[in-house]
């Protein structure tokens, strides 16, 4: 098993997710349970959509659709 480091960038942080709020691609929020990353520019609806992040505690980050390090 592999592991994860994430570092903190206080500029991305954003906190908890909330609804109907502007996200740019790379802001990480949590959910209470998961850290997630943005995948792109969005403003958040009423509800939590997995299909606008990707979180690496989730995923096999070493996949070919998405590199969390670049």
């Amino acid at each position: 098993m592999s592991n994860i480091t994430i570092e903190q960038n206080n500029d991305k942080f954003r906190g908890m997710w909330t609804p109907n709020t502007f996200y740019r691609q790379d802001d990480m929020v949590f959910d209470g349970t998961s850290l997630w990353i943005a995948l792109a520019d969005f403003t958040s609806g009423a509800t939590f959509d997995a299909a606008n992040w990707f979180c690496p505690s989730c995923n096999d980050i070493f996949n070919d659709e998405y590199r969390l390090f670049y």
